[in-house]
Order: C-alpha cells, then structure tokens, then sequence
C-alpha cells in the first residue's frame, strides 16, 4: 500500500436527542493511503454523512482520534490542533463535494471555482489561471462566466469537483456526489471524478447509497450498526 495520509483510530459519535444518547459511530478504524479510491456504502441514517464530516474535520467525535500527515509524512493529531491549524487543513488539504453543491449563487462558475485559493491567500490572477484551466479540464472552459442558476445540475456538479481540486488536496471527501442526478449523468461525473484524482494523486472517500456506483472504486466498505466492514 501506498503512504498513509490519514488514520482514524476509534471514532465515536453520539449525538443527545430527547434525553437520550444516540451512537451513531462506534469505534471506526480507518486507514487512508494515497491514491484509493474508497467508497462506503450503508443504510440511510447509518452514518456516513457523519463519518466524513470526521474525516474532513468539519466535526469532532465523542471519543478516537484522527491522524494526518503533514507535509513531511509525519502523522498529527487533527483534533490535537489549533482551531486555526484545523481550518487551514480544511482548506487546504481537504476538497468536499456534496449532493447540493453549495455554490455561491452571486458568483460565476470560476469566481467559485477559486474560491478556496482566495480565502488561502492565493492571488488573483494566479488563481484565476488555475480555476480556467480546470474547467476547461472539467468541460466548462465556455462557461466560465455564468451562475450557478444558468447551469445544469450536472454542470453544477462540474463547478464544485472543480472548486475541490483546485488546491489540489491530499483527500478528496464526497458525500452523495451524484445523488441528485440522473444516472447517465451521474456516471459521467464519478469517471470525471476519479479521472483526475489521479492527477492530483489525493485520496478519494465517497459515500453513496447507489451500490453500482460504489463498485466504480477499488476499495469498497459498509457502514453496519456503527462500525466499518470491508463489502464486495
């Protein structure tokens, strides 16, 4: 395998509902190597979701750590971190894709395609460079200018792989990154996907209730009664 570029050791999450705790996660161990492509299958409400907003650090467990490399290949406790520290590793390291694309409606396809490398502190002309070439690669490079409201939803779904590859991250998150699409749509935007996560050599963690789509990745896992199983 590969070098490990993220570790979950024990991951816990409870969530409080009524008085009453909610296990969502139960102690799931995890190692990510670069370059795999994982998907995660489980029944709605299994946690999923859940799982890789821990992973992207967007939340924190009830109990476990996680364990990233830095740039050196040295591992460090995420949630041992600044506040600060873990937000530059959101925003530098990790790329999300979600369902509903989260786009900036105010903002043309490549404004929000450089979104990340303007809050990073990336100039403007660099990064405008940087967002036409991956358009272009994305197949949007003649529609770099409109709004989100003047795209498809497959066209949508371009921007935002974009806008998660534009740094180009060592971990790919995508929480149902075809599922509100139709499927011929769909398929294209996963082999797009893992197209070019090879260039930019990251990991890809994608969480799916589609079981066909699951099986597009080499790594194929199931989220059962709060724990992790491999799934062929």
């Amino acid at each position: 395998m590969s070098e490990a570029i993220l570790e979950a050791k024990g991951l816990a999450k409870l969530f409080h509902k009524g008085g009453q705790e909610i296990p969502v996660l139960r102690a799931v161990d995890m190692t990510i190597a670069r370059g795999e492509d994982i998907s995660i299958v489980g029944q709605s409400g299994s946690g999923k979701s859940t799982l890789l907003q821990l992973l992207g650090a967007l939340d924190k467990p009830t109990e476990g750590e996680l364990w990233l490399a830095d740039q050196a290949g040295r591992m460090q406790n995420v949630f041992g971190l600044a506040p600060q520290k873990i937000d530059q590793i959101r925003n530098r390291r990790v790329g999300f894709i979600f369902q509903f694309h989260h786009l900036l409606p105010d903002h043309d396809a490549l404004n929000n395609v450089c979104m990340p490398l303007s809050i990073a502190g990336v100039s403007p002309a660099e990064a405008h460079t940087r967002g036409r070439s991956l358009l272009e690669k994305v197949g949007l490079g003649h529609r770099i200018h409109h709004k989100p409201g003047e795209l498809s939803g497959g066209e949508q779904q371009r921007v935002a792989i974009a806008r998660a590859l534009i740094h180009q991250p060592d971990l790919i998150l995508a929480d149902e990154p075809t599922g509100n699409l139709d499927p011929q749509t769909a398929s294209s935007i996963l082999g797009l996907l893992l197209e070019l996560r090879t260039e930019v050599t990251g990991a890809l963690v994608m969480v799916t209730h589609d079981h066909n789509l699951a099986r597009t990745c080499s790594r194929r896992l199931q989220l059962v009664n709060g724990v992790l199983e491999s799934w062929a």
